[in-house]
């Protein structure tokens, strides 16, 4: 056995990996939570706009929330993990969620719903944030190849669960106690996984950190335990002592200009449509006035989207950034045309134009989350290796914060243009920046660059 990164003495010792397998597994398995929590609004909305009579205002304020309180989730989440480790990000994670659905399940108004959904939405970004690297420090580089391709198709599953079993399957209330299973979910993992042991190390709890090194590495000897703590600690003394900041991002004119790009293309992304074709699929399969049944129409979309994503994982390692982030875009800007063209054609007053069915809408739904899965939904596999180790964990929390940020806005205006504008014309402005970040992919994104989804 070889692991990169460790002493010689552990590198040379015979022991079990089923723990770790475990631990990465259970931990990538909670990622269902984050599918099923952005992929709450698509059956909930049309339920609640009926129930409540919701005006689009409201609509806009309950759907973007969650994106609103995901910002904030990597600055809370820093402070969690720097005072008390990963842990207590998934204590956290099930305390909040846990308020989030008490919130949502116990009032009407539009002021608890979108407070529950800020709440649920801060759960879901610290989590987002840590939690892979978390696993990145409890995982050997063998176990970390094996298990880092569930996550993407993992987080579909989240959407196609939330698309499968909201109303009308399952009344509102009983939606909710299916999304009980996430804080548990959470807690369960805080019992049983251990903390990081090169947490423990930086914090000076050597005995804890022998102990949780025995327990993902079964049958170690006690002597390549040790091995492993003193090699802990010359790699944390070897770190600088001041964490970077944002500021040190802005100090390097090549950082600048990587941060720059990233950010660039963290903004576009969600102005491209994407929040809103993910987060309220139903709702713009119910604008379609032919298609009679908008909730399987959104069933088999999940459906596509997970096998995607399964493809994705599997096979599309060390493609060039560059190239997928732009065919991506473009494919994203002519599913945006194409349903602009179908909104157009329906709201016409003359009659239609074209006599475009209402499976030309679900298409272009598809296409759209379906070429997202191939590109930027993978942004970070690229964008991110342009900055050292350090200052990657800064442009990763900043470029999250970012794109949830942006997301919150561009649902809320959604809701705002598409009132005011037309179902046609919004469309149109999304494939309108799909097509600048294109340009800013082409014209920006070194060569070099590939997705790498194995990358610590």
């Amino acid at each position: 056995m070889s692991v990169p990164n460790q002493p010689r003495r552990v590198q040379m010792e015979s022991y079990s990996l089923r723990n770790m397998y475990l631990s990465v597994l259970i931990t990538n398995i909670s990622y269902l939570s984050v599918g099923m929590t952005l992929a709450w609004t698509s059956p909930t909305i049309p339920y609640l706009q009926h129930l409540l009579l919701l005006s689009p205002y409201q609509e806009a304020c309950i759907s973007a929330s969650c994106f609103f309180g995901a910002a904030f989730g990597p600055v809370f989440g820093k402070e969690l993990v720097e005072r008390f480790g990963y842990r207590s990000v998934m204590f956290s994670h099930a305390v909040l969620y846990s308020v989030a659905l008490v919130l949502l399940a116990f009032s009407p108004s539009v002021i608890c719903l979108t407070v529950g959904r800020i709440v649920a939405g801060l759960a879901c970004g610290m989590f987002l944030r840590y939690i892979p690297s978390y696993v990145m420090e409890i995982a050997d580089s063998e176990v970390y190849k094996v298990l880092s391709p569930t996550v993407l198709p993992t987080q579909a599953l989240g959407y196609l669960l939330a698309y499968t079993l909201g109303p009308p399957q399952l009344t509102y209330h009983q939606l909710l106690w299916l999304y009980v299973s996430v804080p548990v979910m959470s807690l369960a993992s805080y019992v049983w996984l251990p903390e990081s042991a090169k947490h423990d190390v930086s914090k000076g709890k050597l005995d804890r950190a022998e102990v949780t090194i025995a327990f993902l590495r079964r049958g170690i000897s006690t002597s390549a335990t040790q091995a492993e703590v003193l090699f802990l600690q010359e790699k944390v003394t070897r770190e600088p002592r001041t964490k970077s900041g944002l500021h040190s991002l802005l100090s390097d004119p090549a950082d600048v200009r990587a941060l720059t790009v990233m950010l660039t293309l963290s903004c576009l992304q969600p102005l491209s449509g994407t929040p809103i074709v993910l987060t309220l699929t139903q709702h713009l399969l119910t604008k379609s006035e032919s298609l009679s049944n908008p909730n399987t129409a959104t069933i088999v979309i999940g459906v596509v989207v997970f096998f995607i994503s399964i493809i994705v994982s599997l096979f599309m390692r060390d493609y060039s950034c560059k190239r997928l982030l732009a065919c991506s875009s473009i494919a994203m800007a002519v599913s945006m045309v194409l349903a602009g063209v179908y909104f157009n054609d329906m709201e016409n007053v003359e009659g239609p134009s074209f006599q475009l069915t209402s499976w030309t809408l679900t298409s272009s739904v598809l296409l759209h989350l379906a070429t997202y899965q191939t590109g930027f939904a993978n942004i970070c596999h690229g964008t991110y290796s342009m900055f050292s180790t350090q200052k990657k964990e800064v442009a990763i929390s900043t470029a999250m914060t970012t794109t949830f940020f942006f997301s919150s806005i561009a649902v809320f205006f959604y809701y705002l243009l598409d009132d005011h504008l037309g179902s046609a014309v919004t469309m149109w402005i999304f494939a309108f920046f799909c097509v600048v970040s294109a340009l800013v992919s082409v014209t920006f994104i070194p060569d070099s660059l590939k997705f790498d989804f194995y990358a610590d």
